[in-house]
């Protein structure tokens, strides 16, 4: 979202005597506390600090005539915040606005999920679930591919430990697990949309790995949507990760013996 225009209208009010300290509790700085009326002290909310930081940016003609500025500049400072408070809420509801589509989209994605029996698509040919599936949202085609690989756990099983600690050492701990904790945006998204589970880095048996690589995928698929892009970032990253999976599960699992 462009804040050029917001920023430019901010920096015309900095030009005035307005309150540039960034209030963080709901106490305004122009209504000093009272030292003989008692205090009720409670948490601030996100609103009063809103609403707070925003009045104390208000125009104040006494301090303008105070401050020795001419008729004209007192009129520019009252029409500048009144256009930087529209702007503001034009930028809010443009934000709205795109949420609002996001949601529509969703329920039509969902409703065309609801119609489509992943159970029935699974027993497609390959060629058609994959035109299909480019159609589906990321989280949805987790579903699929996890409807289309029923024995996907059994198919890691059939590796070696070798192989399955390799896959998992060299390519899940540190692209889809450790790469959250490396990158700060990662590491929010981590802490407050992830849950851990406890992922144990150092698997011993083959059963432990499996374990593991399924909880790592969860965490990605079962992500907290905090954000949009939290949200998606964790989903495409989950659909890569099922995508390996499967992968390196039909590559490296030895192929069935011939019947005699």
């Amino acid at each position: 979202m462009d804040r050029s225009k917001n920023k430019e209208l901010y920096e015309i009010l900095a030009q005035y005597p307005i309150n540039n300290a960034v209030l963080y509790s709901s106490h305004p700085l122009n209504c000093p506390m009272n030292i003989l009326v008692p205090q009720r002290y409670t948490q601030s909310t996100n609103n009063d600090i809103v609403y707070y930081n925003l009045m104390s940016i208000q125009p104040n003609i006494n301090m303008g005539v105070y401050n020795s500025h001419t008729e004209d500049e007192l009129r520019e400072w009252v029409n500048t915040s009144r256009e930087y408070v529209e702007d503001l809420a034009n930028t809010y509801k443009k934000l709205c606005d795109m949420e609002e589509i996001h949601l529509n989209n969703i329920i039509d994605q969902r409703k065309k999920c609801e119609a489509l029996n992943l159970n029935y698509v699974s027993k497609l040919p390959v060629d058609l679930i994959r035109y299909i599936r480019d159609f589906l949202l990321p989280e949805t085609q987790i579903t699929l591919y996890k409807e289309c690989n029923p024995h996907l756990e059994d198919m890691l099983m059939k590796m070696t430990v070798a192989r399955l600690k390799k896959f998992y050492k060299e390519q899940i701990i540190p692209k889809y697990y450790n790469d959250f904790m490396t990158t700060p945006w990662k590491r929010w998204i981590f802490t407050n949309s992830l849950k851990p589970n406890n992922v144990y880095i150092s698997p011993t048996t083959k059963p432990e790995y499996v374990k593991e690589i399924k909880k790592v995928l969860d965490l990605l698929h079962n992500v907290i949507p905090h954000t949009a892009d939290a949200y998606r970032y964790c989903q495409l990253q989950g659909l890569k990760l099922i995508k390996s999976i499967i992968y390196v599960s039909r590559r490296f699992s030895p192929a069935p013996a011939k019947r005699k």
